[in-house]
């Protein structure tokens, strides 16, 4: 047995089983609980065509982590799935970074090395060759990128007498809120005439060699599904 027929066994709700190698739901009676009927409808769990696996309507996960969610049917015989992106352009390659893993009555979408290219809903389509029926299920992919603070110089220098700039440039999506800290204390840049807060950076007006220290740049981020935060210091010398 594979990975993916395992990882599908863990997942699947007991009536599914048979992908594990079982024929029944373990009760003795027919899978076909409804009378035969599997032309399904998209707006009755009761006679869906599909079940998605994870079945939460969004999913969040950061840049590079790997995912996978199964598409599944009720019944195997007559019916094509496919995945489609958030374009509606169906996904019928087998390999690459994103791509889709057939087996015997499901559709398995993986994702490998998550970009933020990737965000935005995804669809499981399935027609039904005997009534022309569709059905779709999806949900929608929420990206992040790690808070990063590409190409900040550690040490810094600025000249006395003059107006300078403590650069810190961070990265990350959504976007984190960044506060500055002076030597450990909170610098207040709201109403101040001396620091005023920069997209890139600090603003230090008229530099005197009581502004020599470590600067703290303080990334934080605070959203209805997750929060994190990470900081850097840097050393400002006066000449």
């Amino acid at each position: 047995m594979d990975l993916l027929t395992l990882l599908l066994c863990f997942l699947l709700t007991p009536k599914y089983v048979a992908v594990c190698g079982q024929e029944s739901n373990g009760s003795g009676k027919d899978n076909d609980t409804n009378g035969g009927n599997t032309s399904g409808s998209s707006n009755s769990n009761s006679n869906s065509l599909l079940k998605l696996r994870p079945s939460t309507p969004s999913i969040t996960h950061f840049v590079n982590d790997s995912f996978i969610i199964f598409c599944t049917t009720i019944t195997q015989k007559d019916i094509d799935i496919k995945w489609k992106d958030s374009s509606g352009a169906a996904r019928e390659n087998t390999k690459g970074r994103v791509h889709i893993e057939k087996k015997a009555g499901l559709l398995a979408l993986v994702f490998e090395h998550i970009a933020l290219a990737d965000k935005g809903n995804w669809t499981c389509e399935a027609l039904s060759k005997e009534t022309r029926k569709k059905e779709r299920k999806s949900f929608e992919l929420l990206v992040n990128q790690k808070i990063s603070f590409d190409s900040t110089e550690m040490v810094q220098s600025a000249r006395e007498g003059r107006d300078a700039t403590v650069y810190c440039l961070v990265k990350g999506d959504p976007s984190p809120e960044i506060s500055w800290l002076f030597n450990g204390e909170y610098i207040n840049t709201v109403n101040s005439s001396k620091h005023k807060k920069l997209s890139d950076g600090l603003f230090i007006k008229n530099v005197t060699q009581q502004d020599a220290g470590e600067y703290t740049c303080r990334a934080m981020r605070i959203t209805p599904t997750f929060s994190d935060s990470d900081q850097i210091t840097i050393l400002l010398r006066i000449q």
